[in-house]
Parts: C-alpha cells; structure tokens; sequence
C-alpha cells in the first residue's frame, strides 16, 4: 500500500475528469500547500473529490499527491511544516470518508500500523475504500502495540486484520507476536516495509502495494470467509 498511482480503467470514462486535468488539480493542490493555503487546498480537494468516485480519488489523488509530498521533502522543496500541513488535511478529509463508509454488517476488518510506525495514511485509504466496498471497519492507526491489538481482535473477532508499516524493521520487530496474531486470525501484511519473505515467515498474506488493487483483491476472497 505504498503512495503509488492506482491502475484502474480511464477516470474520463466514469467522471469526465481526466488524466490531465486531474495532473492539473494535483499541480494547483502542491502549489496551495507550499503557500500554506489551507482555504484553497480544501476547495480544490472539494472540486476533485465531487467530480470522481472514490476509488479515483483515493487512486490517482489523495496517493499520488503524499508520493509527491514525500518526494520534494526529499528534494528539499517542501518542508517538514508542508509534509505535516498537508497530511493533517488530508487525513482528516479521509478519517471522515471512512466513518461515513463503514458498514453495519458485512466481513469485518481491524487495521493498524505496528508500533514504531506513525505513517497511517495509506492505511486509512484502504480503510475508506473498504468500507465503500461494504466491509466494517475499524480502524486503530499507527503505532498500535500488539497486546492491545490481539484483545481488540479477541472482542471484534474480525475477518481480517491489516497492519501497514513503511520500514521492514517494524515488522520484524513483531515478528513473533505477529506469528501468533496470524494463527488465530487472518492477517494480512501492506506499506513498503511488507517483503514477502516476511508475510511468509509469518504466516500472514502479502498485500499488493497497490491500494486499490489491494482492496479488490480483498473483496473478492471476502465471500470465502463471511
């Protein structure tokens, strides 16, 4: 579930948006975030977000638009102040999408990063996009420690237990509490830091670094398991 664009069929044929004008409301977002323009930001996330569905949004805006944050940090054209600026409006536009999405019923699904591992935006897009697919979701975000998650497991008995993590270390340093996560529940391993070496050691399945991708693979092993 890294921050990648999302292989999907051409946004024009569902929205009348775009490659190019989607490429072009990304540019007028990165430039309203180096400005610290937080009116402008959100109305331009408004216009885009009304215009396509939510796998478009997610897919080919809200995750190319972190990859690209994440890249001129690196570059040394934004800094830390943008990257936080940036992340806490879209974390929050997307904390709301998947409270609205979740569904009453339907498999079920517990999502966390490791402890360590603060970058808990990807995840929340997966979780948005699975409740869109009318799974319930609940979701625990970064740095969860794996006594707390395995209880919250325990009392949900989920269908399907998620952890992100952006470094390989976060996992490996859970790797033996994961071992037993993973023998009484489904769990499935995303982010860069999910090799799958690891989801193998494990026992946990490897998830596609695609979020979207990873969320239609999801939904179709989901009837298997209601």
């Amino acid at each position: 579930m890294s921050p990648s664009s999302a292989v999907l069929e051409p946004a024009e044929s569902r929205s009348g948006w775009d490659e190019d004008a989607i490429g072009d409301v990304l540019r007028r977002v990165l430039g309203a975030i180096y400005d610290f323009d937080q009116v402008r930001t959100e109305s331009l996330l408004d216009e885009v977000s009304a215009g396509v569905d939510l796998e478009t949004f997610i897919g080919e805006v809200a995750m190319p638009l972190l990859a690209e944050l994440g890249a001129r940090w690196e570059r040394g054209e934004f800094t830390v102040a943008h990257e936080h600026f940036a992340s806490h409006l879209v974390r929050n536009r997307l904390a709301a999408l998947a409270v609205a999405s979740s569904h009453p019923s339907g498999p079920s699904a517990v999502l966390a990063c490791p402890p360590n591992e603060r970058h808990d935006i990807p995840l929340l897009c997966l979780a948005v996009l699975l409740g869109e697919h009318g799974w319930q979701v609940r979701f625990l975000g970064g740095e969860t420690p794996l006594p707390a998650l395995a209880k919250a497991c325990r009392f949900l008995e989920p269908t399907l237990v998620v952890l992100s993590a952006t470094r390989v270390t976060a996992f490996e340093s859970i790797a033996t509490p994961l071992r037993h996560l993973a023998r009484q529940w489904r769990v499935a391993l995303g982010g860069p830091g999910a090799t799958e070496a690891l989801a193998l050691d494990v026992q946990a399945q490897l998830l596609p670094a695609d979020v979207v991708a990873a969320v239609r693979l999801l939904d179709e092993q989901a009837p298997a398991t209601r």
